[in-house]
């Protein structure tokens, strides 16, 4: 868990010699919170939260402190407060300014506002807090600043920082009285925070953080926000003085007081030398009338200042540059997004003893990884909402280097295209130093979220898992819990394995597949590195929601042993609870199942294999080197089960024989069900959505797609990576190239003309889209914005190009047309092209229809397309927005096979003003989209 950064960089503002009026909306609430952490993020859903935590806290905005109310001296303030607790009345005092409108009585519960007019007569550091000391104990208070038209100390600092100390009890209700007075019984203080946070230097409470860049001052504003008024603290920073301001003078101190409801500003400098050590401790002594306590934060200096120092320190949101009201938002998360060096075997996972999350100096070069992280945790944080909710989630982009944009995968945007999150398409960049808030109306169901700014950002660490609970839900008497399951291929250099291209186009230059893990995880069953587990108890049955959060890896099998499994939702989407021995997840799918515990207790394997591979563990392939293994395994264990399962021993030949289970797992009863594969056309009828589907006999519209590999032919050393063997997935031959300004914002009418979109016709209600693979390589194609149906599918799989025929991958055209497909087609006839390897069998209408299934077919948003084969979609016409179409597979992006559908161009919503733009075209709505700079060829989503 990442440490929260407390800086808050303020704007200087010009005065204009007018005084004004500034308002602000606090919103009042009540929410089961971490007492000692209220809002930080990562935030834990209230059942998550340890018992001795769980707090009732009253919140303004939903944030401890509450937002700061900014104004310059003179100027007239504006504070509307709603209440929308269900049974308090709320009042609001204010600190330091003169109140010329407040009410007659408390604002009344579930809805009641008044607003409060108030002047700030003189410059200084305050607060606001409920007028009922357990409210403002609970959480409902917040900092009030009124600046100075004419700061005599403004030349002696460049920033601002807020630091808001306060005192935290997990039940301030039952330790105070109707006045303040502390209860007899409740000790003087549980815990501090500083800006909303406590730590005790753990990993699930690190310490408060105070980020500082080496020659740079600051005036910190230090606010006291605790209850009882009689205590204090006294603050001082390691190896730093400060200067203490007065009105217009300033006194040089080691350590200064700061006493409950005054504030305290001081200037301090980052003059240190930080040759030998980046952490300076900072202490906060409380000082009590019974007794002192310690508590600690960490004065920060960046590790590479030159860079950090140009990208701007953004932790919290800027104060008076709110361009979004969060208040409106009912699940508001923050992703801290920071480079990271990890051991790519197990980034974040922390076991303690040998398996110990190591620092970057302690791991070994062989496993070491340049990471992208969010909130220092991979997989990153769980997003987490109730269907219909509005999401918020602020990204900070920390990074040295990487501009970002996050998309929701499975998340349909419906209404809100613009932040669908593709670089190019809906968003420019959130370059370093810069923050951008998504927001969007949850859909029901398993997905997840990963960069989308260029392809190898995913595989970097940029993603984790999303999981929206259905109103109501049609399987929730099925099962007592839920897990997430979250599987992903890793790489210790993905940069060179992914994007470089590899001996034959479409595969990557390393072997095909490294190392995978289980929720972030590998193991081989040493002290180091332990299996992965997903813990059980006895007797419940779970909901475990399965994620492909792989890169290159296109398909894992999934088995557990001895215990059968219900499937209940594919890729979001609710369908008849049906048994299956085992499962395929293709890179982006996800897969919802319901497991009871219900045998002896044990360790039970959990094997995930990537089939395409595992013929390269005892001998290489041409142009495809072998592999050390395709077999990733974990256990299911039963709580309070420790005994230890064995470890996987090598093949003579390669490979390695399964590990040893324990307990009931070592003779695991025989399974029901039939084995799932969406590879194979007989298995699409085999599973049906809860609410059935019926297509029409024909659509409105119908599209054909090849997708093939464009020439020139890759040339070591001569041609670059993204201008070779360029992938398309068209009506034509026409690889994906980047709008100029991004698709969304202009409707495709500049900037895009050499870029691959369709304008479905406004009439149209049912698009079909025929996709013909005329490759050697399989592919997995991702819908965004919404499901499709899968009404046909090639049977080839089955047939003379089963997994079991491998030479299918090889064979020439002439060859195929002779023997397995008349119609074989190439995907490129230029004599520059790949060569006659790369054809496929095309969907062929009057032949092929006999197969298709117009009742009920399947409901999904990713399709595994099968190597020289073909599949048919649907999908409906009633979301407007700029839809991406594309393979998931990583090294398949920046070669170019992605489109894009533009829908009901005439309903879709303007671009809102904080979504980042980019290039010369004009926002269609008639924002100005600001000149960034022209990215490079190797610059890809």
């Amino acid at each position: 868990m990442a440490a929260m950064l407390l800086a808050v960089s303020w704007l200087a503002c010009a005065w204009t010699g007018h005084t004004a009026a500034v308002s602000y909306t606090l919103d009042v609430g009540g929410w089961v919170v971490d007492y000692q952490r209220p809002t930080i993020s990562p935030r834990m859903a209230p059942f998550e939260i340890a018992m001795d935590g769980k707090m009732m806290a009253i919140l303004a905005n939903n944030s401890f402190p509450g937002p700061t109310v900014e104004a310059f001296e003179g100027d007239t303030i504006e504070v509307t407060v709603v209440n929308n607790l269900i049974d308090l009345q709320v009042a609001i005092q204010f600190e330091g300014v003169t109140v010329q409108k407040s009410p007659d009585r408390q604002i009344n519960v579930q809805g009641g506002q008044f607003k409060y007019v108030l002047l700030a007569a003189k410059a200084g550091t305050f607060w606001w807090h409920a007028s009922t000391p357990t409210q403002a104990a609970s959480g409902l208070k917040g900092a009030l600043v009124v600046r100075s038209r004419g700061d005599p100390h403004a030349s002696k600092y460049t920033e601002e920082r807020m630091m808001v100390l306060s005192d935290a009890r997990q039940r301030p209700e039952v330790c105070f009285s109707d006045q303040g007075a502390l209860v007899a019984a409740c000790p003087e203080i549980e815990k501090a925070t500083l800006n909303g946070q406590w730590g005790d230097g753990t990993k699930n409470f690190p310490l408060p953080v105070l980020e500082v860049t080496k020659g740079e001052c600051y005036r910190l504003r230090f606010l006291g926000m605790m209850s009882a008024t009689k205590p204090y603290f006294n603050i001082s920073f390691r190896g730093h003085s400060v200067q203490v301001l007065g009105q217009s003078s300033m006194t040089t101190a080691s350590e200064f007081s700061l006493h409950a409801g005054e504030a305290v500003d001081v200037i301090l400098c980052a003059d240190q030398s930080t040759m030998l050590q980046h952490d300076f401790g900072m202490t906060m002594n409380y000082v009590g009338q019974t007794g002192a306590k310690l508590f600690q934060g960490i004065l920060r200096y960046p590790k590479v200042e030159a860079v950090l120092a140009a990208a701007e320190q953004i932790g919290s949101p800027v104060v008076g540059k709110a361009q979004f009201d969060r208040s409106v938002c009912e699940v508001d998360l923050v992703f801290d997004m920071r480079d990271s060096i990890v051991d790519y075997k197990r980034p974040t996972i922390d076991l303690g003893g040998k398996a110990s999350r190591q620092s970057a100096d302690n791991i070994p070069l062989s496993n070491r990884k340049a990471a992208l992280l969010v909130n220092d945790s991979y997989p990153g944080p769980l997003v987490e909402a109730i269907e219909g909710q509005l999401i918020c989630v602020t990204v900070n982009n920390h990074f040295v280097s990487d501009p970002v944009s996050i998309h929701w995968h499975g998340q349909h945007m419906k209404g809100f295209p613009a932040f669908d999150g593709i670089y190019g398409v809906t968003q420019g960049a959130i370059n370093p130093g810069e923050s951008m808030t998504y927001r969007w109306r949850a859909n029901a169901g398993t997905a997840w979220w990963h960069g989308h700014m260029q392809a190898l950002q995913a595989d970097k660490g940029l993603k984790g898992p999303i999981v929206i609970h259905a109103k109501k839900d049609p399987h929730k008497h099925l099962y007592t819990e839920e897990r997430i399951v979250t599987l992903s291929d890793e790489w210790v250099d993905p940069g060179m394995c992914l994007r470089a291209e590899g001996a034959q186009p479409g595969n990557p230059v390393c072997a095909e597949i490294e190392k995978a893990t289980w929720n972030g995880q590998w193991g081989d069953g040493t002290d180091e590195y332990p299996w992965p587990k997903v813990t059980v108890e006895q007797g419940k049955c779970y909901r475990l929601r399965f994620i492909g959060m792989m890169g290159q890896a296109q398909n894992f099998q999934i088995q557990i042993a001895g215990h059968n499994m219900t499937l209940i939702a594919v890729d979001g989407a609710d369908v008849v609870p049906v048994q299956v021995s085992s499962f395929n997840l293709h890179a982006g799918e996800r897969a919802d199942i319901v497991v009871c515990a219900d045998q002896e207790p044990g360790n039970y394997l959990m094997s995930s294999i990537y089939d395409l591979a595992t013929f390269l563990e005892t001998a290489p392939a041409p142009k495809l080197p072998r592999v050390d293994s395709s077999k990733f395994w974990a256990f299911l264990n039963y709580a309070g089960h420790d005994e230890k399962p064995g470890l996987a021993t090598k093949k003579l030949l390669g490979g390695y024989h399964e590990p040893s289970a324990t307990g009931g797992g070592l003779s695991p009863k025989a399974v029901a069900g039939f084995v799932w594969d969406t590879n194979l056309q007989s298995n699409w009828r085999k599973v049906k959505n809860i609410v059935p589907v019926i297509e029409p006999e024909k659509a409105d519209v119908t599209y054909v797609f090849d997708v093939g590999i464009a020439a020139p032919s890759f040339k070591p050393g001569v041609t670059p990576y993204t201008k070779s063997d360029q992938l398309y997935m068209f009506t034509e031959k026409k690889p994906w190239r980047k709008p100029s300004t991004p698709l969304l914002h202009t409707k495709g009418e500049c900037g895009a003309e050499q870029t691959p979109f369709i304008t479905v016709p406004e009439g149209a209600t049912t698009v079909e889209v025929i996709i013909n693979n005329l490759s050697p390589t399989a592919h997995v194609l991702h819908m965004h914005g919404m499901r499709f149906t899968v009404v046909n599918y090639a049977p080839f799989s089955e047939s003379w190009c089963s997994n079991a025929q491998f030479e299918c991958f090889f064979e020439p055209i002439g060859f195929a047309r002779r023997i397995f497909c008349p119609g074989a087609r190439l995907g490129d006839n230029s004599t520059e092209g790949p060569g006659n390897e790369y054809w496929g069998c095309p969907y062929v209408p009057e032949q092929d229809v006999h197969s298709q299934n117009l009742e009920n077919p399947l409901q999904k948003d990713m399709i595994s397309l099968w190597r020289r084969s073909w599949a048919v979609i649907r999908f409906k016409v009633d979301s407007p927005g700029v839809w991406l179409f594309h393979c998931h597979m990583e090294q398949h992006i920046p070669t170019g096979q992605i489109m894009a559908f533009s829908l009901l161009p005439s309903q879709q919503p303007p671009i809102p003003d904080d979504v980042p733009t980019e290039g010369p075209c004009p926002i269609w709505h008639g924002r100005t989209a600001p000149t960034r700079p022209t990215k490079g060829s190797d610059w890809f989503i």
